[in-house]
């Protein structure tokens, strides 16, 4: 069987060389890159995400990659999000007044304060647990970092996690797109376990 080939999407705000330790763990044929020149011609896609929404848009757009992405996901490719790099999929971001999401899935994000009458800490980091409705053997705990959260329909929500009482997106699944608010590559096992299933896709 031909190897896959992954491409890590490097727009300078992501967790890439923990995310290419997991994938050398696991065997994975790998490449990062960071304009849309030598971005082609990929089987899968990792969007990692350590930043803000506006920031990461406008790179995009500037290394051409704001497109490329567009058109490889109409190509059938494998899609996979991390944190914010899950985030750009969707439509808008109350982070950003100026750029608009890759509009992959439809859904906005949302700063997590607009949902609580009281403050919370924020951002929110650390372990929380994780509750995933399609395959609860995944069910664990899972590495944070964020302040913004998903609002899409229940059809694409794969997993959520609990802040404060409160639901909310850790996970979602739509056609060839995949992501996760949580970072599964510092997550342990269980964050292994994810890649595991990116690449079996």
């Amino acid at each position: 069987m031909k190897k896959q080939k992954i491409c890590i999407v490097d727009y300078d705000l992501g967790n890439i060389f923990n995310i290419s330790k997991s994938l050398k763990k696991l065997n994975a044929s790998f490449k990062i890159v960071n304009n849309y020149k030598e971005a082609s011609n990929f089987d899968k896609y990792i969007l990692p995400g350590v930043g803000n929404f506006d920031a990461c848009m406008k790179i995009l757009k500037k290394n051409g990659l704001h497109d490329l992405i567009k058109n490889e996901y109409r190509k059938g490719k494998t899609i996979f999000g991390i944190c914010l790099g899950m985030q750009i999929l969707f439509e808008k971001s109350d982070e950003s007044k100026t750029q608009k999401g890759l509009n992959l899935i439809e859904g906005e994000i949302k700063h997590i304060r607009k949902y609580f009458e009281k403050k919370v800490t924020l951002p929110h980091i650390g372990w929380n647990k994780v509750n995933f409705d399609k395959n609860k053997k995944l069910n664990n705990y899972f590495y944070f970092a964020n302040s913004y959260v998903c609002e899409t329909s229940s059809n694409n929500i794969n997993s959520y996690f609990e802040l404060e009482g409160r639901k909310f997106t850790a996970s979602i699944e739509k056609e060839n797109l995949m992501g996760t608010q949580f970072h599964p590559e510092i997550s342990s096992n269980q964050g292994l376990q994810i890649y595991k299933n990116f690449l079996n896709l």
